[in-house]
């Protein structure tokens, strides 16, 4: 084996190490955000709104410098696009937030699994992408899944839905945006901060008014938010993204786990629906993703 392919094996075994670190992480994002139960969640937001900000914006001058960064920030033309990003992943925190306080991590669970299928649905809509028979049997199912099992509850799982639909959106606005993601975060956090700020300052609640340990847990908001993010950017760089897109069920699966095993959550009827249903229509989906790759030795 050569030098080179040696280096690849490397890169590749580290890239998956870290994926599957920063798919961990956020998949114990409920059990941490379950502590700042006692915060309001607007408060929750903007906190980690600011913090985020603060941390990254460093992180950034020290690493790129300011002379580069402001550079890079004047040469963008699509701050319309990072606009509308940062009010829909504001959106998403959000309405994480309100369902893991609320006691909805199964609908978490159940929005993140849902997300790939929004993915590939918005890029069918929006970039002309040609879906397989196994994508198209995907949506079918899951909206079928989705439909059956609002007719056994009554009422449509929303936070799940939510969350599925403004991650997806977001994911579509940034892939439109020629800032990776690092920056394109700062720029939506920056854009962010002085709402967020200006919300602590005449709605929140005093941190005073909190125990020692919930202030401490809400001051690592920047970093919880942070790390992961990073880990996965690093990730991307090594691997390729169909074994990305396998490791991002890591998160959901915890969250499902987590529900059932911490959170004394249960599986009724329509849960069972939607996520038998959604589970099944991920695996075709997957099945549709990976008969869409290249043949490596047909390529060469």
């Amino acid at each position: 084996m050569s030098i080179e392919n040696r280096r690849a094996g490397s890169q590749a075994r580290t890239g998956v190490f870290v994926g599957i670190a920063a798919y961990t992480l956020w998949g114990f994002f409920p059990l941490y955000f379950d502590r700042l139960g006692s915060v309001s969640a607007l408060d929750v937001l903007a906190w980690r709104i600011v913090l985020s900000c603060a941390l990254l914006g460093t992180a950034m001058l020290l690493w790129r410098g300011a002379s580069r960064l402001l550079a890079d920030i004047r040469a963008l033309r699509q701050w319309s696009l990072v606009v509308a990003a940062a009010a829909v992943i504001s959106i998403n925190w959000l309405v994480f937030i309100k369902a893991i306080t609320e006691g909805q991590v199964l609908q978490s669970s159940l929005g993140y699994f849902l997300v790939p299928l929004v993915n590939s649905l918005l890029g069918i809509l929006v970039f002309g992408e040609r879906p397989n028979r196994w994508k198209i049997a995907s949506f079918a199912l899951a909206a079928a899944g989705m439909t059956v099992s609002f007719l056994v509850a009554g009422v449509l799982p929303g936070y799940a839905l939510t969350l599925a639909a403004s991650f997806g959106l977001y994911g579509m606005l940034r892939k439109r945006m020629a800032l990776d993601s690092i920056t394109g975060l700062l720029l939506e956090t920056i854009l962010l901060a002085p709402i967020a700020l200006g919300w602590l300052l005449l709605h929140g609640q005093p941190l005073s008014v909190h125990a020692v340990d919930t202030r401490a847990w809400l001051m690592l908001s920047g970093i919880v938010t942070l790390v992961p993010l990073l880990l996965m950017g690093l990730a991307a760089r090594r691997i390729e993204l169909g074994t990305l897109g396998v490791l991002q069920y890591i998160a959901p699966v915890m969250h499902f786990l987590l529900a059932l095993a911490v959170f004394g959550e249960t599986l009724d009827a329509a849960r069972t629906i939607a996520f038998a249903t959604t589970v099944a229509a991920v695996l075709l989906w997957l099945v549709g993703a990976f008969r869409r790759l290249p043949d490596p030795a047909r390529a060469a």
